[in-house]
Order: C-alpha cells, then sequence, then structure tokens
C-alpha cells in the first residue's frame, strides 16, 4: 500500500516538473513585446559583466600614499571612487545593451527563462573564444 503512494507522489512530482520546464524553457504561444524581448536578454548580459567586472576590480592595486601625492592622471582616478564606480557602470551596461540587442531583435516565441539564459551564454562563449585565440596567439 505504502509503495503505490510513494510512485503516485514520484509521478506527480515528475509532473509537476515537466510542467514547470515546458513553462519556463520551452517556446510560448505569441511572441513577447521588443521591450521585454529586450528586457530579459539584457539581465542575463548585465549578470555576466556585472560579475566579470567586480573580479576585476578586485586585481586593481590601491594607490598608495607617494603615488597620489604624484599627482599622476592614473593615480587621480585610481583615488577617485566616483569616476571608478561611473566607468565600471559604463563597462557593464554599454556591452550588456549591445548583447541584449543582439539577442532580442528576432521576432521568436521564446519564454524569458531561454532569452535570459541566452543573454547570460552570448557573452560567457565569446569570452571563452576570445581567451583561447588569445591563449594560442
Amino acid at each position: 500500500m505504502r509503495l503505490n503512494n510513494k510512485v503516485g507522489i514520484n509521478e506527480e512530482l515528475a509532473k509537476w516538473i515537466a510542467e514547470l520546464r515546458r513553462m519556463w524553457s520551452g517556446k510560448i504561444e505569441a511572441p513577447l513585446s521588443h521591450s521585454k524581448r529586450f528586457f530579459y536578454p539584457f539581465v542575463g548580459a548585465f549578470t555576466f559583466f556585472f560579475f566579470l567586472i567586480i573580479l576585476r576590480l578586485r586585481e586593481i592595486p590601491v594607490p598608495m600614499k607617494d603615488a597620489v601625492e604624484r599627482r599622476d592622471i592614473i593615480s587621480q582616478v585610481m583615488s577617485d571612487q566616483g569616476t571608478i564606480f561611473a566607468v565600471s557602470l559604463a563597462l557593464i551596461v554599454f556591452p550588456s545593451l549591445w548583447v541584449a540587442w543582439l539577442v532580442s531583435w528576432p521576432e521568436r516565441p521564446y519564454s524569458p527563462l531561454r532569452l535570459y539564459l541566452a543573454g547570460l551564454t552570448f557573452p560567457i562563449l565569446v569570452s571563452l573564444a576570445l581567451m583561447k585565440f588569445f591563449i594560442i596567439m
């Protein structure tokens, strides 16, 4: 008796997961509007570039006092947190907008999750290909 109940729960759980997968990653009946098709890949690309820039910012050396006293343009930029924030934001937003535009221009009936993953995986694959290319050269 318990075995039948367990099988019923497993089947119900499998049906629920299949339905959830179909809703989030399958094709939808009507294509999304252009703004929605643009938004989801933008968020995916923004995720990639955000973590890429944040990890790279850890590698920027903190200027020492004598470097700041030299009044180099680099040391002035490095000591200004607002400039670092603005440059980082530009390095995150502009490539994300470009990737979102590339992914969203065809009118296809893709779900939001598929568009998000396309926005996330496209820059990852391009960066991996570029890393391989520059290692070979």
